[in-house]
């Protein structure tokens, strides 16, 4: 065979390839939408039990899927490299869900985490917004203030990760760790998000095929999880629940693996 025909050859292929793989794309982006709707339309056709910890999982529901939403959409209007931020908020809002739902005095626990955090954060804005030169006292209580919260941020990942451990999904902690490295403000993810081979750079350029089917996958799996814990808060249906998710979960597994 000639050097040509080969080459003739190697194109077709790649184009196949390219085909099938945008095809295969446009399933998964399918899917999403279905599982999108599937959820609004279980969440707002149910009652949401009148308990502290089913008001809280509501709350948290509902972000996980407007994030979810918000996520489309940047896919949808070329920014979606920048899509894993809103992905592992839903991780995160979900981890809390189910911590929640297995033991509804973690409730507590996020009270007094988050009115130690706003305390904080509320006196040092108003201690700045007044534009005062800081005298001495002033300017090394703020430096104090801001060791405790590199030190509260450190205990704060140490926390999260056995409260990824606690939901008992043994996907999560690599998930998280996935999505924290594509999301951390670092140099490798801004030259992946903008920087060409060529050295030139890139405004709204699309993540690959690969990257985009990878996130795209995640995310339709971090909402199964959150849709099969609704029978937990709500009055839906538990069998109905479980038949949507497996379907959900099916057809993304399915779609990953072609």
């Amino acid at each position: 065979m000639s050097g040509l025909a080969e080459a003739t050859l190697s194109q077709q292929a790649y184009d196949d390839l390219k085909k099938s793989t945008m095809e295969n794309l446009q399933q998964l982006r399918s899917l999403a939408e279905d599982a999108l709707k599937q959820g609004e339309d279980l969440l707002f056709g149910a009652r949401t039990k009148e308990t502290k910890d089913g008001r809280v999982a509501h709350l948290y529901v509902l972000s996980i899927l407007e994030q979810y939403r918000a996520a489309l959409c940047l896919f949808d209007h070329h920014a979606g490299t920048h899509a894993p931020s809103l992905i592992r908020c839903m991780l995160e809002y979900l981890v809390d869900l189910i911590n929640v739902l297995n033991d509804p005095a973690y409730v507590d626990q996020l009270k007094t985490e988050n009115a130690h955090s706003d305390h904080k954060v509320f006196d040092a804005y108003v201690k700045a917004i007044y534009g005062v030169e800081l005298e001495e006292p002033m300017a090394r209580e703020l430096k104090d203030l801001q060791a405790e919260i590199e030190a509260r941020e450190k205990a704060k990942e140490q926390a999260r990760s056995r409260k990824i451990e606690n939901t008992r999904q043994k996907e999560l902690p690599s998930l998280y760790s996935l999505l924290c490295g594509l999301t951390h403000p670092n140099l490798t993810s801004l030259m992946a998000r903008h920087a060409h081979d060529d050295g030139s750079l890139a405004y709204c350029r699309p993540p690959s095929a690969a990257v985009h089917r990878m996130l795209l996958s995640i995310a339709i799996r971090l909402l199964s999880i959150a849709l099969s814990q609704f029978h937990r808060f709500t009055d839906c249906d538990p069998e109905r629940v479980t038949a949507m998710v497996e379907h959900i979960n099916a057809e993304n597994l399915r779609l990953q693996s072609k």
